[in-house]
């Protein structure tokens, strides 16, 4: 299906995760044995929790007190600070990309069938995201009326500073900026109202199939409106905006002035296919 879509010009209606699209592109002959690598960023989206246990280790001031060690075929030896950083990226890539090596290699095999293949490979991975779903556009307009400001004084003037960023954007850097922050080639569906209520009748029967009683809260008002949260955060000025995936949300800390937040959320964009290692 996606070799199809490739040959024949016609873009899939879905969206897939980034992590696909790596895994297509690494050169080895498994996704357990390539030389490809997964991000803190992608595990985000996977786990939410293994993501916050991975930047807690990465925080520790001490993480040799941890007594914690790489797997054997890892080379079996102690985590310190030194190496806390390949620990974390072995264990993404662990998760992504070598724990679903079986589904993952199938895939790739069907997709290393095209003969376009040595071409696709010098692609970036949004560069395939945009061949294979599609090359889309996205207008200011339509991602500021997407954004929800949370915790920001009303004097604050980063809103109006990361609206103006925005705006002055490319269509591929806005896309690049809803990827960093849902982890998606394209904003999140609007739900309808009928949608809404199927899916907390769904949320609610399951639950009582359960046994949990209370019923399933169903989707939050935010997944109703696909909004994008952007949540104020008390962080030294040096550090980098950090996406969580999971919930659609972008930690901001109030730069100050607009140049500041601009540099910092394009070298986000830039790096994104390793991000989630770095000081962020």
């Amino acid at each position: 299906m996606l070799g199809k879509a490739v040959l024949d010009g016609q873009p899939l209606a879905a969206n897939f995760h980034p992590i696909l699209f790596r895994a297509l592109l690494l050169s080895g002959s498994s996704a357990s044995s390539s030389s490809g690598s997964a991000s803190l960023h992608d595990l985000d989206a996977y786990s939410p929790a293994a993501a916050r246990s991975c930047r807690q280790l990465l925080a520790a001031e001490d993480v040799s007190a941890m007594g914690m060690c790489f797997d054997d075929d890892d080379g079996g030896m102690e985590v310190t600070p030194s190496n806390v950083k390949s620990f974390v990226r072995k264990r993404a890539t662990k998760t992504l990309l070598q724990g679903r090596a079986q589904r993952l290699d199938a895939l790739r095999r069907g997709f290393k069938a095209l003969p376009l293949l040595p071409h696709l490979r010098l692609f970036s991975v949004f560069e395939l995201m945009a061949l294979v779903c599609g090359s889309q556009s996205l207008d200011a307009a339509t991602l500021l009326e997407r954004l929800e400001f949370k915790g920001f004084r009303h004097s604050s003037t980063t809103p109006q500073h990361l609206k103006q960023v925005l705006r002055g954007f490319s269509d591929q850097q806005r896309l690049q900026f809803v990827s960093f922050v849902t982890a998606s080639a394209a904003l999140p569906p609007r739900m309808t109202s009928a949608a809404a209520a199927a899916a907390a009748s769904l949320s609610s029967s399951s639950a009582n199939e359960e046994g949990y009683g209370g019923g399933g809260s169903g989707p939050s008002e935010q997944d109703v409106r696909g909004m994008l949260v952007v949540q104020r955060v008390d962080w030294p000025l040096t550090r980098f905006p950090l996406a969580h995936t999971c919930f659609n949300r972008l930690d901001l800390p109030e730069y100050g002035d607009e140049d500041t937040l601009r540099n910092k959320l394009t070298w986000c964009l830039e790096n994104l296919e390793m991000a989630g290692f770095g000081e962020a």
